[in-house]
């Protein structure tokens, strides 16, 4: 590198500092609780490139996160009952655990949660340390209250799990955006002095930030009442149709009573099929149901996972078969995950099984 000038060093730095500053300032007066959903749905899933990207984080990043997920987080976790001589405790015990998603496993397998019992006591151990003692009566009476205290006295990874949001939030942008900047200042170097290439990335950065926020200022126009957002439905722009579907979900309004929705189930907007899955999941009206099934056959896995979401949200139980025959053939875990919870919204529990 050519050797600088001491003075006015801070003027030939600016270009590489002040645009991030600036799309730093810019973003976070956008950063809400619906950011990534807004990303996902206006920037990654409006391009092949993003899809792909979309695709392997709900194929492969969630099991990685299983790793330092809280009990409470996780979808199953194992248990055992010992020391317990009367059966009918012991039946009624594990009852109580199955309920909340805990499976009693055979003594050799690895478990989450041990109870051992003593003198009317109940004793919660976790890799073979007593976490604390309570009376069986207390147990019975509050055992959501007990299994929360339990995760959380025995969840060590609390920080990690803050980390993550931290490197998604700053991390990433700050990592993606230095990618960017080094690219672009390696073409423009040799087209004339560094500083002008640096002046000139430093632009180009700044305009490519602004111009992937524009998508979701679209993306986030509100409609005010119901005959707009029946006008939404049948724009010739998929993005003001998300976002009107996105309106009816929030405002929880009747997709049966907006019969614009109908040409959108074969859309080939994967945004504009995921939201249309949660609006009928939300749905009362007994018309709307068969649409919801069609969306268990779609070949993107976010549609399917609301699908399942929303067939537990209506209540209907002659939906219970149609879920347990779909766990059993997914080799998607995502969806899988999405169905059982929608099982458990229905009222399913598991029976007694047995693992070896």
């Amino acid at each position: 590198m050519p050797k600088e000038k001491k003075e006015r060093v801070w003027l030939k730095r600016l270009p590489h500092i002040l645009p991030i500053v600036l799309l730093t300032i810019i973003w976070a007066a956008h950063a809400d609780a619906f950011l990534f959903l807004d990303i996902r749905d206006y920037l990654l899933l409006s391009n092949p490139v993003g899809k792909k990207v979309d695709d392997f984080y709900y194929r492969y990043t969630l099991y990685p996160a299983q790793v330092f997920k809280s009990l409470d987080q996780k979808t199953l976790k194992t248990c055992q009952v010992g020391s317990v001589k009367d059966q009918a405790v012991v039946r009624k015990i594990e009852n109580i655990l199955t309920r909340y998603d805990y499976l009693p496993v055979a003594a050799r397998v690895p478990f989450d949660l041990e109870i051992m019992a003593s003198a009317d006591v109940l004793s919660f151990r976790h890799h073979g340390k007593t976490v604390f003692e309570t009376s069986p009566a207390e147990f019975f009476a509050q055992p959501e209250k007990i299994l929360t205290y339990f995760s959380a006295e025995t969840d060590k990874h609390g920080f990690f799990r803050q980390a993550t949001i931290v490197c998604l939030l700053l991390g990433f942008p700050i990592t993606l955006y230095v990618m960017v900047f080094a690219a672009i200042h390696f073409v423009f170097q040799f087209l004339g002095r560094p500083e002008r290439a640096s002046l000139i990335t430093g632009a180009l950065c700044f305009l490519t930030g602004l111009a992937l926020l524009a998508p979701l200022r679209v993306g986030r126009s509100k409609t005010t009442d119901a005959t707009e957002v029946s006008k939404a439905l049948a724009s010739e722009y998929w993005q003001q149709r998300v976002t009107a579907l996105r309106r009816v979900v929030e405002e929880g309004m009747e997709i049966g009573n907006l019969p614009a929705y109908q040409r959108m189930i074969t859309s080939p907007h994967v945004p504009e099929r995921y939201w249309l899955a949660k609006a009928l999941g939300e749905s009362q009206d007994p018309r709307t149901y068969e649409d919801l099934v069609r969306f268990l056959d779609d070949p993107h896995p976010n549609v399917v996972s609301m699908a399942f979401y929303g067939l537990g949200q209506r209540g209907d139980k002659k939906a219970l078969r149609t879920i347990l025959k779909r766990i059993e053939t997914s080799d998607h875990w995502y969806n899988q995950w999405y169905a059982y919870r929608a099982l458990r919204d229905l009222g399913w529990e598991q029976g007694p099984i047995s693992f070896q």
